[in-house]
């Protein structure tokens, strides 16, 4: 089960998202700012979830540079997966937060938290047990002293002076694709608020 869920994610999250759309575009009940911003500085929340959606993306792009070709090839130790386990799901989460913060809908909020948690965290369990199968005891040792989601900042590692990346440029400049769109989305929704 937890393997259908991390092979069919994105699959699903695209689907998801598209109805998110659809019913947020259709729906007379559900609307955008649902929160009564009158209490609140609407430009912190803005500016807090541009913040939020650059770091995230940023940080999308640097954990895809470390880990792109390598992904079960070896265990990753250096860079952004020194810091925490799963890199790429902590910046996304921090995307869909940005979301959020932009939407102003508790509904909103409330869905893409569930699919993250639905899509994400049997994912990430899903990864682990494959990782330890391949690589027993490196990667144990890794589990042990790398959290999976809260990052320790004193325990950065950055990568070897001689390193070189091995990857595909194909993925990453998908992410940076992404990023980039999730940038332009953000600042829609702002401007459509």
């Amino acid at each position: 089960m937890l393997q259908f869920f991390a092979e069919k994610r994105v699959f699903f999250n695209r689907i998801l998202g598209l109805f998110l759309i659809a019913l947020i575009y259709f729906s007379p009940t559900i609307n955008l700012n649902s929160i009564n911003m009158e209490n609140y500085n609407t430009s912190l929340w803005n500016i807090s979830g541009m913040i939020l959606m650059v770091l995230g993306s940023i940080g999308r792009i640097w954990a895809s540079l470390f880990i792109e070709g390598h992904k079960t090839k070896k265990v990753i130790t250096d860079g952004p997966y020194s810091l925490i386990r799963h890199p790429l799901y902590l910046f996304s989460l921090m995307i869909l937060l940005s979301l959020f913060l932009a939407i102003k809908s508790v509904f909103i909020g409330l869905y893409l938290l569930t699919m993250f948690i639905l899509f994400h965290i049997p994912t990430v369990l899903n990864e682990e047990r494959v990782l330890t199968e391949l690589h027993g005891g490196d990667y144990l040792q890794y589990k042990n002293r790398v959290s999976r989601f809260i990052p320790n900042i004193f325990i950065y590692k950055k990568a070897e002076k001689d390193t070189y990346l091995d990857i595909r440029l194909q993925r990453v400049q998908q992410v940076m694709i992404e990023a980039v769109l999730l940038i332009i989305l953000y600042e829609a929704i702002i401007f459509l608020n």
